[in-house]
């Protein structure tokens, strides 16, 4: 996991560097943002917070331009943030996405209806937890990562969850990567979980 992480920051700090290779991050993107966007039903209304943007946010960027959305993206590395911020400006997005250097695992996500993490953002399971805690009831996370990938977490959480209802979503046909949908019910740890596969809403009821 942290070797993908890293390998990934490499790559989005090349792009950050040559603005003009977000039209390939596009057309590798565009359709998974689409998904996330129809599974997270965002719209103009909502604040969207981004965990783990690195220098290249190109999912934030996507999200903000197909739904007016305003946009907070934060990450923890510091020249991660400046070229973030140097990008952003440099596509007149200034308005719209707004970038901070913070630890995931320590942002006050209260503010937030909608909670993008990313796949690359680290450690998932402690960013989640402080995420569960601190959100308002009724607020969407929408969490990238493997189908394996949050095993430890489902163990120990689902016997609190009062209602759970799964539905599961691949991002793209052979990949095991997936997009989870928590959705907070009431106070405390009170969540349902929907995982979107393939574009095709499977529910499952626990």
């Amino acid at each position: 996991m942290f070797y993908a992480a890293y390998l990934t920051k490499k790559i989005e700090f090349i792009s950050s560097i040559f603005p003009w290779l977000i039209l390939l991050y596009r057309i590798y993107y565009e359709r998974i943002v689409e998904d996330e966007i129809l599974l997270g039903d965002i719209s103009d209304k909502d604040s969207v917070l981004f965990i783990g943007g690195g220098p290249f946010p190109c999912t934030a960027i996507e999200i903000a331009r197909k739904t007016s959305a305003k946009v907070y993206v934060v990450d923890n590395d510091p020249i991660a943030v400046k070229m973030a911020m140097k990008l952003i400006k440099k596509m007149n997005l200034d308005k719209q996405v707004f970038i901070r250097c913070i630890q995931g695992q320590e942002i006050d996500a209260s503010e937030y209806s909608v909670i993008h993490i990313a796949q690359q953002a680290y450690p998932k399971e402690v960013i989640l937890e402080n995420i569960l805690c601190k959100m308002k009831i009724g607020t969407r996370i929408l969490l990238r990562s493997r189908k394996n990938g949050l095993d430890s977490f489902y163990n120990r959480h689902n016997a609190l969850c009062e209602c759970i209802e799964c539905k599961t979503i691949r991002q793209g046909k052979s990949s095991d990567k997936i997009t989870f949908l928590i959705t907070k019910l009431g106070r405390g740890k009170e969540y349902e979980f929907r995982v979107k596969k393939d574009s095709i809403i499977d529910n499952r009821n626990s």
